[in-house]
C-alpha cells in the first residue's frame, strides 16, 4: 500500500537527493569530461534527472476531459464541480474551443490563438473577450438565419439544409482563438484536477482545435461523458463514443456516463424507466453512470441550500469521480513512478558493474605495470653487472684483454639496448590506458666510447731485460721517479682500474636510463590513467562513493 502521492513524491525525492548528494561527491573529483568516469556520471545525472522530471509529475493534476454531444450542460456541470458559477451558461453551444480549469494561487486567464500566440489577462477582461466572441458569432449566426427564412418556403427541407451549410462555410464568424485556460484558487476539485471541457463533438471542429483536444484526450487520466437525459436514445452519440476511443486505442480509459438533466423527471417511475434504457444502451461504454441535475447542483452551491444539493446528485458524482479517476489514477500514478525507479535502478547497477569491471581490470593493470617495471630493471641491472663481474674475474689482464673488453663492452651495448627497447615496448603500451601515447624516447645505452676503453700502449712496451741486472741498478741509482712501466703486472693493474671506472661508469649510465625509462613509464600511466578515469590516489575514494550509490539503489524497494 502506498501513502498519500505527496507522501510518496518526497519519499522519492528523498531518494534521488541521496544519490545526488553521492553523485555529486564522485562528479568532484573528476576532471576529464572526456574519461570513461565523467561519462559514467553523466548517465546516472542524466538517469536521477529524468526521474526526478517524473517523479515530480506526482504534484500535477490529473486530467479531467468533459465530452458530449450539443448543449447538453457541460458548462453547468463544471461550474458544479468547480462549486462557482466560473463560466457563462450558454443557449450556443462550445463550438470552436477548448476550456481548461486548472489550480492557481493568482486567478487569470490566458488564451491562446490558432496561430500560437498567447495574451494573459485577468478574469473579467479574460471574459470580456470571449463575450465579443460570442457576441460575433451570435450576430453571423442571425444573419444566416435570416437568409434561410426568405428561402423557407421556396425550398424543400433537403435544399435549406444545403444553404444553411453553404451560408455557414460563408458566413459563420469563426474565432481565431483555440484555448482558454483558466487559472483558478480554491477550488477543491482542481487540487486533483485539471479539467478540460471540449467543443460539442457534433459541431465542426478546427483541425487545430480537433488536434489540440486529441492531444490532452490521449493524456486524459479520466472521461465524463454527459448525455442529455431528454435525448439518451442517439446513434451520433453512440458512434462519436466510438470515435472518440480511436483516438488512441493504445491506452484503456475510465469513463463516466453521466446523465444530466433528470429535474426535468417529475415521477420515479419514469426515472427508472431511463435507468434501464440507458443501462441497456451505455452499460459496456462505462466503468459508471451517474444520473445528476447540474443546475439544482450549482443552484444549490451557490445559494447554500443542502437540499437541492443533495436532490440534484451531485456529491455521488464527486464520489464516483474520487472512486474511478482519483484513487485508481493516484495508484497508478505511484505504481508508474516505482516502476520507472526500477528501470533506472537496474540500467544504473549495469553501467556501475560494467564500469567497476573495467576499472579494476585496469587498476590491476596500473599495479602489474609498476611491478613489472620494477623487476624489468633490475634484471637489466643484475645482467649487467654479473656480465661485467665476469670479465672482471681474471687476475691478470693483457693488451689482448683490453681489445677482447671494448667487443664485450660492445656487445653489452648491444644486448641492453635491445632489452632496454623490447621491455620499454611491452610496458609503455601496458601503461598507455587511451592509447594516446607515440614511442619517441631514446632508448639507447652507450657504453663503448668510454675513455676507459683506450690506453696509451706506448707506456706498456715490453723490454727484455735481466731480472737481478735491473734490481742492481735500481739499488744503485735509487730514482725514486722511475716506475717500472713496462712491467706485466703494472700493465694488469692499470687495466683492472680501468675496468673498475668503466664499470662503475656503465652502471651509472644504466641507472640513469632505467630511472628515465621508470619516469616516462610511470608518467604515461598516471596521466592516461587519470585522462581514462580520474587521479588514481583517489580511486579508493571514488569507489566508495560509487558503493554509497550502489547500496542507496539495492536498497529499494
Amino acid at each position: 500500500m502506498y501513502d498519500s502521492r505527496i507522501s510518496e513524491l518526497n519519499k522519492l525525492l528523498n531518494i534521488m537527493n541521496k544519490l545526488n548528494k553521492e553523485l555529486q561527491l564522485v562528479k568532484n573529483n573528476i576532471n576529464n569530461k572526456e574519461s570513461k568516469s565523467n561519462e559514467l556520471v553523466s548517465y546516472i545525472e542524466n538517469e536521477i534527472k529524468e526521474n526526478i522530471k517524473s517523479i515530480k509529475e506526482l504534484e500535477n493534476p490529473f486530467l479531467l476531459f468533459i465530452m458530449g454531444s450539443g448543449n447538453y450542460g457541460k458548462s453547468t456541470l463544471i461550474n458544479a464541480l468547480l462549486q462557482e458559477k466560473v463560466i457563462e451558461t450558454s443557449d450556443i453551444p462550445n463550438t470552436w474551443k477548448l476550456d481548461l480549469f486548472t489550480k492557481s494561487d493568482n486567478e487569470k486567464i490566458k488564451i491562446t490563438y490558432n496561430d500560437e500566440r498567447e495574451i494573459i489577462k485577468s478574469l473579467s477582461n479574460g471574459k470580456k473577450i470571449l463575450k465579443e466572441e460570442e457576441h460575433k458569432f451570435k450576430i453571423s449566426k442571425k444573419e444566416i438565419s435570416k437568409i434561410i427564412l426568405n428561402y423557407k418556403n421556396k425550398l424543400s427541407k433537403e435544399k435549406l439544409k444545403e444553404l444553411k451549410i453553404e451560408q455557414e462555410k460563408l458566413h459563420l464568424y469563426k474565432s481565431d482563438i483555440e484555448q482558454i485556460k483558466y487559472y483558478l484558487k480554491n477550488k477543491k476539485i482542481l487540487n486533483d484536477f485539471t479539467i478540460v471541457d471540449t467543443p460539442g463533438l457534433n459541431q465542426t471542429l478546427l483541425k487545430n482545435t480537433l488536434n489540440r483536444m486529441k492531444k490532452y484526450y490521449q493524456k486524459s487520466d479520466g472521461v465524463i461523458w454527459l448525455i442529455d437525459a431528454q435525448n439518451i436514445v442517439s446513434k451520433k452519440t453512440n458512434k462519436l463514443i466510438e470515435e472518440i476511443n480511436e483516438i488512441d486505442n493504445l491506452h484503456e480509459k475510465k469513463i463516466i456516463g453521466v446523465v444530466n438533466k433528470i429535474d426535468i423527471i417529475k415521477n420515479e417511475k419514469d426515472l427508472e424507466r431511463l435507468k434501464e434504457k440507458v443501462n441497456k444502451i451505455y452499460s459496456n461504454k462505462f466503468n459508471d453512470i451517474v444520473y445528476i441535475s447540474a443546475r439544482d447542483a450549482l443552484d444549490g452551491l451557490v445559494n447554500k441550500d443542502n437540499d437541492l444539493i443533495d436532490k440534484s446528485n451531485i456529491n455521488k458524482l464527486y464520489k464516483s469521480i474520487e472512486r474511478n479517476f482519483k484513487i485508481v489514477c493516484e495508484k497508478s500514478q505511484i505504481n508508474s513512478k516505482y516502476k520507472n525507479l526500477s528501470i533506472m535502478k537496474n540500467k544504473v547497477l549495469d553501467k556501475i558493474y560494467s564500469y567497476k569491471r573495467n576499472l579494476y581490470k585496469d587498476i590491476s593493470l596500473y599495479n602489474e605495470i609498476g611491478f613489472e617495471l620494477y623487476k624489468t630493471c633490475d634484471e637489466i641491472y643484475l645482467y649487467t653487472l654479473n656480465y661485467i663481474n665476469e670479465f672482471k674475474k681474471k687476475k691478470i689482464y693483457t693488451k689482448d684483454d683490453l681489445y677482447s673488453l671494448k667487443k664485450l663492452i660492445e656487445n653489452l651495448e648491444i644486448q641492453c639496448s635491445k632489452e632496454i627497447e623490447k621491455k620499454y615496448n611491452i610496458l609503455i603500451k601496458k601503461a598507455d590506458f587511451i592509447n594516446s601515447t607515440k614511442n619517441n624516447i631514446n632508448t639507447k645505452v652507450y657504453f663503448s666510447k668510454s675513455k676507459y676503453l683506450i690506453i696509451n700502449y706506448n707506456n706498456f712496451t715490453k723490454v727484455k731485460r735481466n731480472n737481478q741486472l735491473s734490481n742492481l741498478i735500481n739499488q744503485f741509482t735509487k730514482t725514486k721517479s722511475e716506475k717500472v712501466l713496462n712491467d706485466e703486472i703494472a700493465l694488469s693493474n692499470h687495466i683492472y682500474k680501468n675496468i673498475t671506472y668503466l664499470e662503475d661508469e656503465i652502471i651509472t649510465t644504466l641507472k640513469d636510463k632505467l630511472d628515465y625509462i621508470k619516469d616516462n613509464v610511470n608518467e604515461v600511466k598516471q596521466i592516461t590513467f587519470k585522462n581514462k578515469y580520474l587521479d588514481y590516489n583517489l580511486i579508493k575514494e571514488h569507489i566508495s562513493y560509487l558503493n554509497n550509490i550502489e547500496n542507496i539503489l539495492i536498497n529499494l524497494r
